[in-house]
């Protein structure tokens, strides 16, 4: 295939026309022209954008990174030669989808050419995927070091052993050992999948069985149930015959209840009629009730009065001044009595002596005169004494029992005890006028109030209440009776006898309960019989079961002879491969060794690669073979480019050789040694160098 010119609208393109020649063509360009972006602009050309590219924070996507800067659709045309047609390849925006739409026809007819689509122009056009042309036939200068993919890998591998570049022996061999893990590969593969069915229908024929006992017992428990649920339906019904038995004798009763209660609401009405209103009455009970409490206070108060004072008894003196006189009079009188008496007593003495005398010296006659006049003075004396003694005695007789020192304070400790009786006589006589003033106005208002008969006007008011309250009550019991009533009536109906004789004993709530538990437990049955004959149903009749575990076990046996021959075949392809890997092993390595000699004039002539493409070279009047890692970067990029060009001249000899400034660290010399192994290339095949670089045979 050549390319003859491209036109594009693509990144920093807009409308760019870029034309191109069989043979070497050799593009000189300063950095940023799009030299990059013509590249890009040929690989998606060829193969499509890959629309499944995700932008991340480490690499960017085709589709955004050459997105238009005009911010037009991305598009573009490729005119091609293969085949000895020419052909133009056209691909435009669908939608969102960049480059979605593809078109491959005749440059001068305009005939379509429905060979080459969106999904495989790459591949037919230039014989390889497209990983393999961005790695062997598309060569950027970071490309160098070559890389491995599967694509790439595959196709040099094939090559380097077995020198068939078709990988028909590959292909063959991988064919023999797909075909052997189809039959064989752990649990994928055909030989464990019959197993695995096989198994399967064995646990499907064992399943089905379970399930076709499980519908037998569920059957029989549903039979036994459905005649259990008879019997309770039955037994409900005994039930509510009886319940309506029931309820007509008790609305019979609930009528001669109702009759009597009416009797006692129209007695009570009547009574009531003559009694005050429940409003009323409240109201002067409440009266009387606070008439009430305020007589049992004054009663309490009655009770709680002490008893009047009692007079005092004084048999003393009163006055403390009369007092004080009288003790002095009785002192002095008592003192005038004892003078007279001492006196009389003097006067006697002294007339007895006078009579002594004269009866001495007289005749004793005349003794007697003085004598007569002794007794005379005594007695008179004597009588006066006694009149003062009587005086005072009746002055004493005021004060019995008391000496006169103390009448003094006798009669002030009297005048105390009066003056306090009289307090408290005050006291008393205040305290109980204010009781009997209360009582009075108390005794009036009940008078006003009941009439005088406090009690008997309560005990009127509270029957006037009771009767109320009676009549009230009375009332509402008819209302229940008359409700119960209607709500009998309403349930009441006409209820079948049971079909056949009563056996159980349940209660209405325990037979509900059962009659429930055993509904649901036969829809659980029922389920269950569903869901097993579901199940049966997705697992398969038992015949037909058990004619496909016999048609698997056949399979299963022809299988395993048949991965025996296949185990025989790849035994036999390794033992041709290893023969031909003995033979064509160098052809790759001894390609590269040429082109490496050539663009190192000769300096480097040996060079080895490894199972993992990396390489080692040896230099002139070198022995060993050193890794490239010793050598200058100028080397290892002539090295790794000797080895792009033999892979591209093997693996990509129908596809154009681009390559990206890849002469970039390559000394005059060397760059003219490329530039000589390029254009004997381009005699076979079309190819395109970019370069920042002035070289010879620009184009």
């Amino acid at each position: 295939m050549k390319i003859l010119s491209m036109t594009a609208t693509f990144g920093k393109l807009q409308n760019a026309v870029l034309e191109l020649k069989p043979g070497l063509n050799v593009i000189h360009a300063p950095n940023e022209w799009g030299k990059s972006t013509w590249c890009a602009f040929l690989v998606n050309m060829l193969y499509g954008i890959d629309t499944r590219e995700r932008t991340t924070a480490t690499s960017v996507a085709d589709k955004d990174r050459y997105a238009p800067w005009s911010g037009a659709p991305m598009a573009g045309t490729m005119r091609i030669l293969w085949e000895d047609r020419d052909i133009t390849l056209e691909r435009t925006t669908k939608g969102r989808i960049p480059m979605g739409n593809f078109r491959a026809y005749e440059t001068e007819t305009g005939i379509e050419v429905p060979e080459l689509t969106a999904a495989n122009c790459g591949q037919i056009l230039l014989g390889v995927e497209r990983s393999v042309f961005t790695r062997a036939g598309f060569l950027r200068l970071a490309d160098l070091p070559v890389t491995q993919d599967d694509a790439l890998r595959r196709r040099l591998n094939a090559l380097v052993t077995t020198g068939d570049e078709s990988g028909s022996g590959d292909r063959l061999e991988q064919s023999l050992r797909d075909l052997k893990n189809k039959c064989q590969h752990n649990q994928t593969g055909l030989i464990p999948q019959v197993e695995a069915e096989q198994n399967r229908l064995r646990l499907q024929l064992e399943q089905v069985r379970d399930l076709q006992q499980k519908t037998k017992q569920n059957t029989e428990k549903i039979t036994q149930l459905e005649e259990y649920l008879e019997d309770l339906t039955n037994h409900r019904t005994a039930l509510q015959y009886e319940a309506a038995r029931t309820r007509t004798e008790r609305a019979q009763q609930m009528a001669r209840e109702m009759e009597m209660a009416q009797l006692r609401c129209e007695e009570l009405e009547s009574r009531c009629s003559q009694l005050p209103e429940l409003t009323e009455a409240n109201a002067r009970l409440e009266t009387l009730g606070a008439l009430e409490e305020r007589l049992k206070r004054l009663q309490l108060e009655r009770s709680l009065l002490p008893q009047p004072p009692e007079q005092p008894v004084c048999n003393g003196p009163e006055d403390p001044q009369q007092a004080a006189k009288d003790a002095g009079e009785v002192k002095k009188l008592r003192t005038q009595a004892q003078s007279k008496r001492k006196l009389g007593l003097i006067l006697c003495a002294v007339f007895v002596l006078a009579a002594v005398a004269v009866g001495v010296s007289l005749p004793i006659y005349l003794a007697a005169i003085p004598l007569g006049l002794a007794v005379a003075g005594y007695f008179v004396m004597a009588a006066g004494a006694k009149t003062l003694e009587d005086r005072s005695k009746t002055i004493e007789a005021g004060y019995p029992g008391l000496s006169p020192d103390s009448w003094e304070s006798s009669a002030r400790s009297n005048q105390a005890i009066r003056q306090s009786y009289a307090q408290a006589l005050e006291n008393y006589q205040k305290t109980a006028g204010d009781l009997d003033r209360r009582e009075k106005e108390l005794s009036a208002a009940i008078a006003q109030a009941a009439d005088g008969d406090l009690q008997g006007a309560m005990t009127r008011m509270h029957q006037a209440l009771e009767c109320r309250q009676q009549w009230q009550a009375a009332q509402k019991e008819l209302e229940q009776l008359q409700r119960h009533q209607k709500d009998l009536e309403e349930v009441s109906q006409d209820t079948p006898a049971p079909a056949y004789p009563d056996r159980l004993t349940l209660s209405r709530e325990e037979t509900l309960q059962e009659i429930s538990e055993t509904q649901n437990r036969l829809q659980q049955l029922r389920v269950d019989i569903g869901r097993c004959q579901g199940k049966m149903e997705n697992l398969g009749e038992e015949a037909v079961i058990r004619a496909r575990l016999d048609t698997v076990s056949r399979r299963l046996t022809r299988l395993t002879e048949y991965n025996a021959a296949l185990e025989m075949a790849l035994d036999a392809l390794y033992k041709a491969k290893t023969g031909l890997q003995r033979r064509f092993a160098p052809q790759l390595v001894k390609q590269t060794e040429g082109i490496f000699s050539r663009l190192t004039q000769g300096r480097y002539s040996r060079v080895s690669m490894a199972e993992d493409l990396s390489l080692r070279t040896a230099a002139e009047g070198e022995v060993a073979l050193e890794p490239i890692r010793l050598r200058s970067d100028g080397t290892v990029d002539q090295l790794y480019l000797a080895l792009r060009l033999a892979v591209a001249a093997e693996l990509t000899p129908q596809a154009p050789l681009v390559l990206d400034d890849v002469l970039v660290r390559f000394d005059e010399e060397r760059s003219q040694r490329a530039m000589e192994v390029l254009e004997e290339l381009a005699q076979t095949k079309q190819v395109v160098l970019f370069t920042c670089r002035a070289l010879a045979n620009e184009l």
